[in-house]
């Protein structure tokens, strides 16, 4: 597989909206550009915990446990509306904010929580990456790594944008309650998806 056959799915997948994604626009619309370091770190953190036990792991537990796939996606739909509802509580200022959404500052173990449980990281450890012991299973995993980075930066920048200026308060909170729409809508999916297979 040449690196633009496999950048170019994993870019497509990454960049895609998911909750991830999400989480990661609205921590730039509701704090400062500066503050994107930490939220990408543990973005990418959380994909990475995610991905290589599955790399690493993945076709054999399938092998042994066929319903496990089911099971954590059932779980990553259970995580996502849990999410969902924190950020449709949370308040349009920081004082009273839950622990999993403040606004001007989205936890950052909600991000990786969400992350850790995002379907993208089956996906990816599964379909995308080459099988550990690979020789290009290594290159594959760093490439994964900055795509993950520059796609969390794209996702950053545009709510970091979306916030700034006059109305930018109006804004972040619309974009709270779209996140959290959004990902009320990706945990249904996810479980319907699970449940009818």
């Amino acid at each position: 597989m040449t690196t633009a056959a496999f950048l170019m799915p994993m870019l497509a997948l990454l960049l895609a909206p998911g909750p991830t994604n999400a989480l990661v626009a609205l921590s730039g619309a509701q704090g400062k550009q500066a503050r994107l370091a930490p939220v990408v770190a543990v973005a990418l953190l959380g994909y990475l915990a995610a991905v290589v036990p599955l790399a690493l792991l993945g076709a054999q537990v399938v092998g042994r446990w066929p319903q496990a796939p089911a099971v954590l996606r059932l779980l990553a739909a259970a995580w996502l509306l849990v999410v969902a509802a924190g950020l449709w509580r949370a308040p349009a200022t920081p004082a009273d904010s839950p622990p999993l959404a403040v606004p001007g500052r989205v936890a950052l173990r909600a991000v990786f929580l969400t992350t850790l449980c995002n379907p993208k990281a089956l996906v990816v450890a599964l379909v995308l990456l080459p099988a550990f012991g690979d020789p290009r299973f290594s290159s594959g995993l760093a490439l994964f790594a900055l795509t993950v980075i520059g796609s969390a930066l794209v996702w950053g920048t545009f709510g970091t944008m979306l916030g700034a200026g006059p109305g930018g308060l109006r804004r972040t909170g619309l974009l709270g309650r779209a996140a959290s729409v959004w990902l009320a809508f990706v945990s249904a999916g996810l479980a319907a998806a699970t449940l009818t297979t």
